[in-house]
């Protein structure tokens, strides 16, 4: 593909996917032999903005505005889509591998934590965090899920499990990245 973007690897498949911003495409690339396996063309227009792997279960999301589409990676194909239910865009998102769950940040108020299902695309939880979220992590150890706020210096930690917000504290002048 051209002018590529958003890179993540399957450490268990060895195999690497990026996005390309000309096109609504995800490239999947060998990395044992460097080989451009195939570029999946996606449904949706629109830059993506992030591009997760789930390696227990080998799907793919490709993240692009309201719209986020799986890919299977066994059969690279585009297999659903999931959207983005509180009308905003995704601006963010991470995925759990231990518990197969995706965790979505939107750009709308009220600023929540969608929780969705990775195999069925359904809406588990939303959970109420401070304004301006702005990136998520995930521990899967833990299953404890990290938001950083573009507001104060906010940080807050959410109980996977649970799906309730355990903490919000301030951590410096403003983080920007987990």
């Amino acid at each position: 593909g051209l002018n590529l973007a958003n890179v993540v690897v399957n450490p268990i498949t060895n195999r690497l996917y990026t996005s390309n911003r000309l096109n609504p495409s995800l490239s999947v690339i060998d990395c044992s032999s460097h080989t451009l396996l195939t570029n999946i063309f996606l449904l949706f227009g629109g830059s993506v903005n992030k591009v997760v792997v789930n390696p227990v279960t080998n799907r793919i999301y490709v993240m692009r505005g309201a719209v986020v589409e799986v890919v299977d990676g066994y059969s690279n194909t585009r297999i659903s889509s999931i959207f983005s239910a509180n009308q905003g865009s995704f601006i963010n998102m991470a995925v759990n591998p231990k518990t197969d769950l995706l965790y979505f940040l939107t750009n709308a108020s009220p600023y929540v934590v969608a929780v969705v299902d990775g195999r069925s695309g359904a809406l588990v939880a939303t959970i109420p965090v401070s304004p301006l979220p702005a990136k998520i992590e995930v521990n899967p150890d833990n299953n404890r899920v990290y938001v950083v706020h573009n507001l104060g210096g906010l940080i807050t930690s959410i109980d996977g499990t649970t799906n309730t917000v355990l903490e919000t504290n301030v951590y410096g002048l403003g983080p920007v990245d987990v």
